[in-house]
């Protein structure tokens, strides 16, 4: 039988595994908005595992919003440089936007109008998901929408900066635009945790090192 040290220490492990995938989850979708932004291409397991988290409303536990951790390296990556910033620089805009649907996430859970939207429309998208397919461009299309019906109200707004050739494209905005809803998807994941700014502060090295061990599972 396992002492209560040892029982303590594997949930504090399991705790800091699964606020390290949330995390992982927001630098992963901000990470692959810059991608699209400024290169107009994207890494494919990544994109499907973010957008994926969408449509996992009520799931029992962070794994299976994630389908484990191989389709967050890109994130868990990106989170270590992006913590580890005395070692790793990371791009600007990819920290902006990772910050920025945080800042999202408190606003929607302060608006009681934009859940309830958000709420409604989300199973419509899911039924769309059985008749197209979860990467369809009908259903990116439709996360896009939802998108900006529910954020574009709010006076702070995610500016995505990068190459006209692509920002102007339709197919690059709506995969843009379901990428910041899947990252404030993780956002509420994250928060739902228990998740804080001083709480990422606070405990910032055991954050990198649970990433690190992640990548190498």
């Amino acid at each position: 039988m396992k002492s209560a040290s040892v029982e303590e220490l594997l949930i504090k492990t399991n705790y800091y595994k699964k606020l390290s995938l949330a995390l992982a989850g927001i630098t992963q979708a901000a990470s692959l908005v810059y991608e699209l932004a400024n290169h107009g291409n994207y890494e494919q397991t990544a994109f499907a595992t973010s957008i994926h988290s969408i449509y996992k409303i009520d799931s029992e536990s962070v794994d299976e919003i994630y389908h484990g951790t191989a389709g967050l390296r890109l994130g868990l990556t990106k989170l270590g440089d992006l913590l580890n910033y005395n070692r790793q620089p990371i791009s600007k805009d990819i920290l902006r936007y990772a910050t920025g649907m945080m800042m999202l996430e408190r606003k929607l859970m302060r608006t009681q109008q934009s859940l309830t939207l958000l709420r409604e429309r989300l199973p419509r998208i899911l039924s769309q998901v059985d008749y197209f397919s979860s990467l369809h461009e009908v259903v990116l299309e439709n996360l896009a929408t939802l998108y900006t019906d529910v954020f574009g109200k709010f006076s702070f707004r995610i500016v995505v900066t990068g190459k006209a050739e692509y920002l102007q494209t339709d197919d690059i905005i709506h995969k843009v635009r379901a990428l910041l809803l899947a990252g404030i998807r993780s956002a509420v994941l994250w928060r739902q945790l228990g998740g804080t700014r001083i709480q990422l502060i606070l405990h910032r090295s055991k954050i990198i090192k649970t990433s690190q061990e992640l990548l190498l599972a």
